[in-house]
């Protein structure tokens, strides 16, 4: 009986180191590698809010997005852990990775050991961290190419992020705050002992959400985020969106016309001569 036992738990040992060998190499093949190769990690606001077409069309380099809305801390680990050495980056930084709720993490990018042990050391419990292994048994893309600008529109649609739920997120204390904190900083460690040169980016709110975060439970938390954050970054540029029309579609995202203006200014700023880089985008009185 126990020779059965030995030989079951030795078929699953190898049924599971073939497993990973085919996903790793999965990943591994479907990674774009040329040398012109921007990649591209966020949320929805990046997936959102820059117009990949226009990059591509007016850049000397061939930018490829895993950004993706809900995109969480344990996605950004293994982007920039399967990141080529010495790639050029395209990253957000942005509060709602911080304040989102574990269980609204989209977490869907590759299996990826180490970065499993590092949230396992950060507060993710073995249930968590069987959701993400769940979500991830079928290795995908994740990259892509084109995305789509949100509509126009001279108004805000708040259907989706009402005012009052963006204050219960700002104004209810969470537990993993700083574990997800700890994480981030982890991420952005990796890719700068990479020797990737990087290029940050964080986009504008709504002044509505502006308000609720200045006045919120966890001001001073996120001060001391972009504080910490900033200290990694050598170069500071800024962007001003000003035009008449409403360039929001929503408290967090910008709509179609406030994307292409900041795609375009954009765009220049994206030489990589100056890294690693830390963009702030601002907004105008709307």
């Amino acid at each position: 009986m126990q020779r059965l036992i030995t030989k079951f738990i030795v078929f699953i040992a190898i049924g599971l180191a073939i497993y990973m060998l085919i996903y790793k190499a999965y990943d591994y093949y479907n990674l774009p590698k040329n040398n012109n190769t921007c990649y591209i990690w966020g949320d929805s606001q990046m997936s959102d809010d820059v117009d990949l077409q226009y990059l591509d069309s007016n850049s000397s380099f061939r930018f490829y997005s895993a950004a993706a809305p809900g995109a969480g801390i344990y996605d950004f680990m293994v982007f920039a852990a399967s990141v080529p050495e010495n790639s050029h980056v395209l990253i957000q930084l942005t509060t709602s990775v911080l304040l989102r709720r574990k269980e609204k993490d989209r977490n869907i990018s590759a299996i990826d050991l180490p970065s499993l042990y590092k949230l396992a050391r950060n507060g993710y419990s073995p249930n968590d961290l069987f959701i993400i292994v769940k979500n991830n048994m079928v290795p995908q893309e994740m990259y892509n190419t084109q995305n789509n600008l949100l509509p126009n529109a001279d108004t805000l649609n708040l259907g989706y992020e009402p005012v009052s739920m963006m204050k219960a997120v700002f104004n209810t204390q969470n537990s993993y705050f700083d574990d997800k904190k700890n994480l981030y900083i982890d991420g952005i460690r990796t890719l700068i002992n990479k020797k990737c040169k990087i290029i940050a980016i964080e986009f504008p709110f709504h002044p509505i959400f502006d308000e609720i975060e200045n006045t919120s439970l966890y001001k001073n938390k996120l001060n001391d985020f972009d504080t910490t954050i900033a200290g990694y970054f050598d170069y500071k540029e800024s962007i001003e969106i000003n035009l008449k029309e409403n360039i929001f579609h929503d408290l967090t995202h910008l709509n179609g016309r406030g994307a292409k203006y900041l795609t375009h200014e954009l765009v220049g700023l994206l030489d990589f001569k100056h890294t690693p880089m830390l963009i702030k985008v601002k907004h105008g009185t709307n």
